[in-house]
């Protein structure tokens, strides 16, 4: 396979794995600073793959929310919780 060679404009890909079990409390400030820091890094493209893993609370409705507002921000939801190494 042929690789494109790289140009002054091509930017860097980074992807942002933010496994979550739980964590209502605390992912509001934890995807908040993350973004901020994202907006700060103009030479990179950078997306965050969120994992709600099967959480009771309302982790997976705050990742919808930020999702509906974020282009480079995607997540699933498993329906159970199947530990860390699986998220």
């Amino acid at each position: 396979m042929l690789k494109k060679k790289p140009t002054k404009n091509t930017k860097k890909k980074i992807l942002i794995g933010l496994p979550a079990y739980n964590e209502e409390k605390y992912i509001n400030h934890t995807i908040s600073k993350i973004l901020k820091i994202i907006k700060s890094l103009k030479n990179y493209s950078i997306d965050i793959l969120a994992v709600d893993d099967g959480s009771s609370d309302n982790t997976s409705k705050i990742f919808n929310e930020f999702h509906k507002k974020n282009k480079n921000f995607n997540y699933f939801t498993f329906i159970k919780n199947f530990g860390k190494d699986s998220a």
